[in-house]
């Protein structure tokens, strides 16, 4: 990691919604967040993102909510250097360094990649960060739902050991067939049944599940929130943004 030694600071990044414990008239400039390597943690409201990888094995979140969809540049988002990805040190250090600020209130395991291909990492990174901060902090992993497949076995009972207390599944439509069709998983239409049933071996290990559905004009959101009612999970629709229609 010695290319990357720079310190990013992502400004722009508005603190003043996430820290109750903020002195009133606190300037800014005193919160802005410092990343050691661009892309490997960012901030969504109220939540510290950590990303692990740029690779994906399915059509990665960003692109399935539609080619006129990007993150804030008030987030600091941003793909991993090409050819680096972190270790259980560098995410240790980034997240401790940010959470100095105190003005965090969840650890979330997402990036552009798929957190569970680099499942080592993730457990390590996980149990290193649940013994740095406080019990009550949620870490939550965001994810296509096809781990355990992966890897081969039920990874649910290593992700809760490792302290992850939340997990939100990418199903984005209740139909097999279609499920390919937008995430073109390597499992094919099975995807959506391999993605469920994670969610189902995650709540068996005392893991809370939340599913997801992009709300494409093509996709039945309503069938998907049914289907994650059945199985006891929680539900979220996350908006669509089509790309801009062309001028005649």
């Amino acid at each position: 990691g010695g290319n990357f030694c720079l310190l990013v600071e992502l400004v722009g990044v508005d603190f003043s919604l996430s820290s109750p414990r903020q002195r009133p008239g606190r300037s800014l400039r005193r919160a802005k967040m410092l990343s050691p390597v661009p892309g490997l943690i960012y901030v969504v409201r109220t939540s510290l993102y950590v990303s692990l990888s740029n690779e994906s094995n399915t059509t990665t979140l960003h692109d399935s909510r539609g080619s006129n969809f990007s993150m804030s540049t008030q987030t600091g988002f941003n793909l991993l250097p090409a050819g680096w990805e972190p270790q259980e040190a560098d995410v240790t250090r980034a997240v401790a360094d940010a959470w100095k600020g105190g003005a965090y209130d969840s650890v979330v395991f997402a990036g552009m990649g798929e957190p569970t291909l680099r499942l080592d990492t993730l457990l390590s990174s996980s149990k290193a960060l649940r013994a740095l901060l406080p019990p009550a902090v949620p870490i939550r992993l965001n994810t296509n739902g096809l781990g355990s497949e992966h890897a081969g076995h039920d990874i649910s009972p290593s992700l809760k050991s490792s302290g992850i207390t939340h997990t939100t599944i990418a199903l984005n439509t209740s139909i097999p067939a279609q499920y390919h069709t937008l995430m073109s998983s390597p499992y094919g239409p099975r995807g959506l049944e391999v993605a469920t049933e994670f969610g189902l071996q995650c709540a068996k290990a005392g893991i809370e599940v939340e599913c997801t559905a992009v709300q494409r004009p093509d996709v039945d959101v309503e069938a998907v929130r049914e289907l994650a009612s059945k199985s006891g999970f929680g539900f979220r629709a996350r908006s669509y943004h089509a790309p801009p229609q062309a001028k005649v």
